[in-house]
């Protein structure tokens, strides 16, 4: 698990209500999140192309959330 993503994700929860709901919204997105970085470094990105692409694909998830 790449520690970059995981605070990433962590700090896009920080101010929500911790209910069933959105604990399992945030473990789906942390996998999703962690199978795309690790798809991105298996192509041959670099971990901070990587992690950089991770945050783009997670613009505007703050309105889903």
């Amino acid at each position: 698990m790449n520690e970059t993503v995981k605070r990433i994700v962590d700090l896009l929860f920080a101010n929500t209500v911790d209910n069933e709901e959105t604990r399992a919204l945030h473990e789906e997105i942390m996998n999703n999140c962690q199978e795309h970085y690790a798809d991105l470094v298996s192509r041959g990105l670099s971990e901070d192309d990587a992690v950089h692409e991770v945050v783009l694909s997670l613009k505007g998830m703050e309105d889903v959330i």
